[in-house]
C-alpha cells in the first residue's frame, strides 16, 4: 500500500512541476515495487519514471526507464500502461530527433489503444503523430492531421484523463501557426484561460508558481 501511495505522490509532483520531489518518490516506490515482485506496478512506476525524465531533460535516462517499462508491462500483461510506455517511449523519440522510431512506438500505442479505448490518450497520440508530422517539414500534412483533435477540442472534456492536456493545445498551435492559420491565437487563448483556471485551484503560491514555470508547456502557453 505504501508503495502505491508513493507512485501516486510521484505524479502528483510530476503534474506541478517538482521534478527533484518526484524523482526521489519514484525512486522509493520502483525498489519496494521490485522487492516485492510486484511487476504490474513496478511496470506503471517505470512508465511514469521514464516521463519525468523526459520532462527533466534526460533523454538517455527516459529512453532506458521507458524500454524497462515496456518490458515489464509486456510480461505482467498490462495493455494500458503499456500503451502509456509506447506513447511516452514517442515522446522521448521524437526529443531525440529519431522520428521514424517515435511514430513506430506511437502507431503500437495506437493499435493498443483500438483494444483498449480511452478517449483522452487516443487525442493526445494523434497530436502526436501530427506534431511529428510537423517536426518533419510538413506543416500542410500536419495540418490535415491536427484537424480531428481541433474538432473534438471544442468539447470541454475532450481531453478528460489526457496525460498532458495542454501539450496537445500547444501542439495545435503551433500547427496553425505554421500554416498562418486565423484560429492560431484563439486556440492559444483557450488554453491560457484553462491552465489559468487550474493554477487558481492550487491553493500555495510556490506550487503555482513552479506549475507555470517549471513545466515547459505551460510555460510556452504563458510567454508566447
Amino acid at each position: 500500500a505504501q508503495s502505491a501511495v508513493l507512485n501516486n505522490l510521484g505524479a502528483l509532483y510530476w503534474g506541478l512541476g517538482l521534478y527533484p520531489e518526484a524523482r526521489k518518490v519514484y525512486e522509493r516506490a520502483l525498489a519496494m515495487f521490485r522487492e516485492s515482485n510486484n511487476l504490474q506496478a513496478e511496470g506503471e512506476c517505470l512508465a511514469n519514471f521514464s516521463l519525468l525524465e523526459l520532462h527533466a531533460g534526460n533523454l538517455q535516462v527516459a529512453l532506458r526507464l521507458g524500454h524497462q517499462a515496456v518490458d515489464a508491462s509486456q510480461r505482467s500483461g498490462d495493455a494500458p500502461n503499456l500503451a502509456n510506455a509506447s506513447t511516452y517511449l514517442g515522446k522521448t523519440y521524437t526529443a531525440l530527433g529519431q522520428f521514424d522510431a517515435a511514430e513506430d512506438w506511437y502507431q503500437k500505442a495506437r493499435a493498443i489503444r483500438s483494444e483498449v479505448p480511452h478517449a483522452g490518450r487516443v487525442l493526445e497520440l494523434n497530436a502526436e503523430l501530427a506534431a511529428l508530422t510537423l517536426r518533419r517539414g510538413d506543416p500542410v500534412k500536419a495540418l490535415m492531421e491536427i484537424a480531428p483533435v481541433l474538432q473534438a477540442l471544442q468539447t470541454d472534456d475532450a481531453l478528460e484523463g489526457a496525460e498532458e492536456p495542454y501539450h496537445v493545445y500547444w501542439v495545435c498551435y503551433q500547427i496553425l501557426s505554421a500554416n498562418a492559420d486565423p484560429r492560431a491565437p484563439v486556440i492559444l487563448a483557450q488554453a491560457r484561460e484553462r491552465l489559468l483556471n487550474q493554477t487558481e485551484r492550487i491553493p500555495e503560491p510556490e506550487l503555482r508558481r513552479s506549475f507555470l514555470e517549471n513545466i515547459l508547456t505551460h510555460r510556452r502557453i504563458m510567454e508566447e
